[in-house]
């Protein structure tokens, strides 16, 4: 797998080359190279030992070390790479009009001890580097609800995908239930989306989850898609014996922000990769019981997707996948593919 460390360290392979290209080309000695990196990572392994790294690293740091020498590598600040304006996208016309570009950062034209200071590195040991003077990334935290240790389900979103159209040309809808936590889901399947359907389809999901404390789901300005039954779902939702039902079971529901989608992204990115899966799976329209039955395949998907880092080695430690966060281990699924030539009919929404 690229991982933007290993593309860092392609980026540094093609500087190395052109180096080589050039001092091959010029009929004048020069005593001092000096090549530059925003990536520690990369820069730890291009002066390290390239035995100890795994194959991929290993024979791009041989080819930097034949084509130049590690100790003229030098690093800096991202914010002063130019070569992130042609990354980041940067048209033509932009660039030729920004000194920066043309001339690199203001310092590479001062004298050398006004230079960033380089990195601290042990670089018999595969431990990152540190640099005298670090800079962090500050990025916006998770919701609290999102990675307080919990049981799973003890959090839940809602949302609703559909309609859906069976050869019966019944129309039908999928309910989609994620723990805000594992990121496990379930998926149940109802007819329609009426008060007493709705309160049946969570009655199955706490008998085979357990009760959960809180929910979450949409707003009603969030509600407003092309078919009539979901635009009244708020209606659903708020109807009484469904705030019965909830009170006498002490949960708590919660509709996010309104005009502010992105607060629900937990559960709407899951309901996209569901109609994804339909739409890639199957090609004519199903039997009811057809249709259920590739959405609990669907849903086993799902629940087998990596939610950490995918090693590219087979020593290396699995992914974790909500699967090992509600079982405990790896589930391997074999699906039958007699449902893979036919259409399910979804509507865009």
């Amino acid at each position: 797998m690229l991982t933007l460390p290993r593309l860092e360290l392609l980026g540094a392979a093609l500087a190395s080359r052109i180096l080589k290209y050039l001092t091959s080309k010029f009929k004048f000695p020069i005593s001092k190279f000096y090549l530059w990196s925003d990536s520690s990572i990369a820069l730890h392994w291009i002066k390290g030992t390239a035995s100890i790294y795994k194959q991929f690293v290993w024979n791009d740091v041989l080819e930097i070390q034949s084509n130049s020498d590690p100790s003229d590598w030098n690093h800096y600040s991202g914010r002063e790479n130019p070569a992130d304006y042609v990354s980041r996208g940067a048209n033509l016309e932009t660039i030729i009009n920004i000194q920066f570009w043309m001339y690199g950062p203001q310092w590479l034209r001062t004298t050398e001890n006004n230079w960033p200071k380089n990195l601290n590195c042990d670089f018999s040991s595969t431990d990152p580097c540190e640099s005298k003077e670090q800079v962090f990334q500050v990025t916006a935290p998770l919701p609290a609800l999102r990675v307080e240790q919990s049981a799973p389900f003890s959090v839940v979103g809602i949302d609703f995908g559909g309609p859906l159209y069976t050869k019966d040309e019944n129309k039908h809808y999928i309910v989609l239930f994620t723990c805000a936590v594992t990121r496990a889901l379930p998926l149940e399947l109802v007819n329609n989306l009426t008060t007493e359907t709705f309160l049946i389809a969570l009655r199955r999901f706490i008998s085979r989850r357990g009760l959960y404390s809180k929910i979450l789901t949409n707003n009603a300005k969030t509600f407003k898609r092309s078919d009539l039954e979901l635009k009244n779902l708020r209606k659903v939702i708020s109807d009484p014996s469904v705030k019965a039902f909830y009170a006498s079971h002490k949960i708590y529901w919660q509709f996010i922000m309104e005009r502010a989608p992105w607060w629900g992204g937990f559960y709407g990115s899951l309901i996209r990769k569901v109609k994804l899966a339909l739409r890639k799976t199957v090609g004519t329209t199903l039997f009811r019981d057809e249709l259920e039955t590739l959405l609990i395949e669907i849903e086993g998907v799902l629940n087998s997707r990596p939610l950490t880092y995918i090693f590219s080695e087979f020593n290396e430690p699995e992914p974790l996948t909500p699967f090992y966060m509600i079982l405990g281990r790896r589930v391997r699924l074999n699906f039958d593919s007699n449902l893979s030539n036919k259409k399910v009919l979804i509507k865009k929404v």
